[in-house]
């Protein structure tokens, strides 16, 4: 009899099990992914009011089902403009959630998009970071943060975020665009940083597929070995770093390259009006003579 009523309970207990897993996840709603948006970008859910305001109250963030009710399209179109992310994501309807912009073989293109986006500003505080790969083989890609403030909560600031991807960084073509871009965030008068990351890392982010988790921080939360990314436009040695030198064809290339566009112009900033062009021709005569 005993034996009989445990098979029964393991019995019991194995249906159960069985149906338990088999239950669907349930889907992240509107609003679950409103208030991740807000979150992963430093604004807890308590804040949303005073922050984002469109007479949202305290009491509707705490329950999803209360704040979907009030998410009307104009607060969900604001806050996607607000966070510079994809409407469909927020929908649900995508898992892209942040454009990306692509400015390969294309600076003066980069350009207009930087002085618009600085134009329309109402804060006008930026930073740029770099992000590279570390021991970087071909084809690893760099991605050029741009980082806007777009208020306040407290004495923390609340960032959105613009991903310039497609940069090949051991290519030596796009290093020189790169490079040449870097000038011209330097010419806007913005502070970057470059940070050597793992790779993996910068590939979950590169595509904009990731929710940025960085919160009030912003980008200096990337964990990595950070250095001047500026230089790259002054020191030829740091402008080479990490590019593949087989028979030097690709050093020698990528300064034939950054002199190209050193004549167009691209490679003037404000705080040196004329680059140090005589050492990347010394460099770049150095190679050929070296290679002949």
């Amino acid at each position: 009899m005993v034996l009989g009523e445990i098979e029964a309970g393991l019995s019991l207990w194995d249906r159960f099990s069985r149906l338990w897993r088999q239950r669907p996840v349930k889907e992240e709603s509107i609003a679950d992914r409103f208030l991740m948006l807000f979150g992963s970008h430093g604004v807890h859910r308590n804040q949303i009011p005073r922050f984002f305001g469109h007479d949202l109250t305290i009491a509707d963030v705490q329950d999803q089902d209360v704040l979907a009710l009030k998410l009307t399209e104009e607060i969900l179109e604001n806050a996607c403009s607000l966070f510079n992310v994809n409407r469909t994501w927020i929908d649900g309807a995508s898992k892209d959630v942040y454009p990306t912009y692509c400015f390969y073989k294309q600076p003066e293109v980069f350009d207009g998009f930087l002085e618009a986006i600085v134009e329309k500003s109402s804060e006008a505080y930026f930073y740029a970071f770099l992000l590279v790969p570390r021991n970087c083989t071909y084809p690893d890609q760099a991605v050029l943060v741009l980082q806007e403030r777009v208020g306040e909560v407290g004495d923390s600031e609340i960032n959105r975020f613009y991903l310039c991807n497609r940069w090949s960084f051991c290519y030596w073509k796009a290093r020189a665009d790169l490079t040449a871009c870097l000038a011209i965030v330097a010419k806007h008068g913005i502070f970057m940083k470059g940070v050597y990351a793992d790779p993996d890392y910068i590939k979950e982010i590169e595509d904009g597929k990731k929710l940025l988790g960085w919160g009030c921080e912003g980008g200096w939360q990337v964990e990595g070995e950070w250095w001047e990314a500026e230089d790259m436009v002054y020191q030829p040695d740091l402008f080479l770093k990490g590019l593949n030198h087989k028979d030097g064809y690709s050093d020698i290339s990528a300064l034939s390259r950054w002199l190209e566009l050193s004549d167009k112009g691209f490679m003037k900033t404000e705080v040196f009006p004329d680059p140090l062009v005589n050492d990347f021709q010394e460099k770049l005569f150095g190679m050929k003579n070296k290679r002949a």
